[in-house]
């Protein structure tokens, strides 16, 4: 490289720096310009507070289904957030607010353009305070969602039908499959049982309909067997007390702690009427079931209360606020039981009844169907959960699972996505995938905007500044390096005169470029350059 290419080099070098210097410079006196200071906006405030006393805190029947809550239960719900520092009023909005917002989320599946439009607020004031109430109903996980009492149950304890048979049950144990909106990329691992994506539910539930763990998240390919071990595996894992032992479906398996009803035997009947029970297991799996049911109940009055979580209600949220979404709800749930039943009796029963009803047909079709494996039922398959862990087609991940011991919610993150963003919205429809969602609600906070914008301005400028001092380098190296080994190259070439070998040296000296591509030569080659070298040099020699 002659010198009039470095000085060109270097004069690029140099302008890009000082350009970028300048570009920095000008960044940081953007970024100190005062903001413009806005005082209380009384007159929208008071709107606003007409809007909650007339459509939401006008009576407990406006308020339930506009929140799900009475009047009286809500406002405890809110002190409870504000005694704990959980949450604040700001100037232009109480706690009440942001929860209200929330429960009217939650509670009929709303967008945020819906909830702002209706409380008149603004997506982006929705989405943070949507993320804020989110965070802090997960900060109440380890008051509300704690294990069962070692006590004989209540409903149990002092029962003919149950006592003193299952007085060390502590509850049961089931899945329930939550409709899910997922990237086209990975949709496949959530299409399981269903014709849509969702994602699969794990709950123990004890028999005062409280839900005493929680493990949302998992794909809907995955099997609930699956599900389980990962419950059993976990840092903050499902923990089965000795010689206590929760009720399962027979999905689940038998193991220790576990117990499922026997395969191929009636589990839903009646201990009157013209088809009773016929033998002691179809006994056994009559009072299985009628104490099982129970974590059927909860799922029941939770979808219910949320409709959020309806399998007719398709979520706008991301993923991983979806699974959030879940396991707060039963937090919520957990609340209301604590403060007192709220629970609509009759809608409990008719769900009952519904549940009972599907289970015997499901049940009454599978008997009929498979007569001929009548004798490999109940046969236990040694490494069963082994096998079907390696062998199994499930495409499931884990890697959006989350028990109810973890954190939920960010506070700034995104809250929900667009329509048509290609997560499941669309279902049957040819549209091309589309890697991830993107945010409906408003844009983000001014601050952290600026601030990510100038972590990619300084990032670039790292970035050009390294290729910059790379090339700085390769072009400020002399350009007659040779290697160090050279001469001792030549020296173990054989059939030359030292005279020859010293000549040649000197010859490569001269001509670098010559020298580091004879270097650069297997032995041989080596051999013949230097020959044809010579000839020339030495004709006849």
């Amino acid at each position: 490289m002659d010198k009039r290419t470095k000085l060109l080099v270097f004069s690029i070098a140099a302008y890009i720096l000082l350009s970028m210097m300048a570009m920095i410079i000008a960044t940081r006196k953007r970024a100190r310009i005062q903001g413009i200071t806005y005082g209380p906006i009384d007159e929208r405030d008071r709107m606003r507070l007409e809007y909650l006393e007339n459509k939401i805190w006008k009576d407990d029947t406006t308020c339930v289904n506009m929140l799900r809550l009475s009047r009286a239960k809500f406002f405890r719900f809110c002190n409870l957030f504000r005694d704990r520092g959980l949450l604040e009023d700001t100037i232009h909005m109480s706690v009440e607010q942001q929860v209200a917002m929330f429960l009217n989320t939650v509670g009929h599946n709303l967008r945020n353009r819906l909830v702002g439009t209706n409380f008149d607020r603004s997506g982006e004031t929705v989405n943070r305070h949507f993320n804020k109430v989110l965070r802090a109903i997960g900060e109440l996980r380890g008051d509300l969602i704690k294990p069962p009492s070692l006590e004989t149950p209540s409903k149990i304890a002092g029962n003919h039908r149950w006592d003193p048979y299952f007085k060390d049950c502590i509850g049961a144990i089931d899945g329930t499959h939550e409709r899910a909106s997922v990237p086209r990329d990975i949709e496949h691992a959530f299409r399981g049982r269903k014709s849509y994506a969702t994602q699969n539910v794990m709950a123990a539930v004890d028999f005062d309909l409280r839900f005493t763990y929680v493990l949302a998240g998992w794909e809907g390919t995955a099997h609930d067997a699956l599900v389980l071990q990962d419950a059993l595996e976990r840092e903050n894992d499902l923990r089965v007390p000795q010689g206590k032992f929760y009720l399962v479906d027979a999905q689940y398996g038998a193991k220790p702690g576990f117990l499922p009803p026997f395969r191929g035997v009636r589990y839903h009947l009646n201990e009157c009427g013209n088809n009773p029970v016929q033998n002691e297991e179809e006994l056994f799996n009559l009072r299985h079931s009628s104490l099982r049911v129970t974590v059927e109940r909860a799922f029941g009055a939770l979808k219910r209360i949320f409709k959020i979580l309806d399998d007719d209600a398709t979520p706008f949220f991301p993923f991983k606020t979806q699974v959030d979404i879940v396991v707060a709800c039963c937090i919520i749930h957990n609340w209301v039981i604590q403060d007192g039943s709220q629970a609509n009796e009759h809608a409990v029963m008719v769900d009952f009844r519904q549940g009972i009803a599907d289970q015997m047909w499901a049940d009454y079709q599978n008997n009929n169907s498979h007569k001929p494996d009548a004798e490999y039922l109940n046969k236990p398959l040694q490494h069963f959960s082994e096998m079907q862990i390696i062998f199994g087609n499930s495409m499931a991940t884990e890697n959006f699972a989350k028990d109810s011991s973890v954190p939920l919610g960010t506070e700034d993150g995104e809250t929900e996505i667009e329509e048509g963003t290609g997560h499941g919205l669309n279902d049957g429809i040819n549209t091309p995938p589309i890697d991830m969602a993107t945010p409906s609600a408003s844009r983000p906070k001014k601050k952290a905007k600026t601030e990510n914008e100038d972590e990619r301005l300084i990032s670039a400028f790292k970035s050009v500044g390294n290729d910059l001092t790379d090339a700085i380098k390769t072009a400020g190296k002399p350009d007659n390096d040779l290697p160090s080994d050279l001469f001792d190259q030549l020296k173990n070439l054989p059939g030359f005169e030292k005279a020859h070998v010293s000549f040649y040296f000197s010859y490569l000296v001269a001509n670098p470029h010559i020298a580091r591509g004879f270097y650069a030569l297997p032995f041989e080659h080596k051999i013949d350059m230097f020959a044809i070298f010579g000839s020339e040099r030495f004709p006849g020699q």
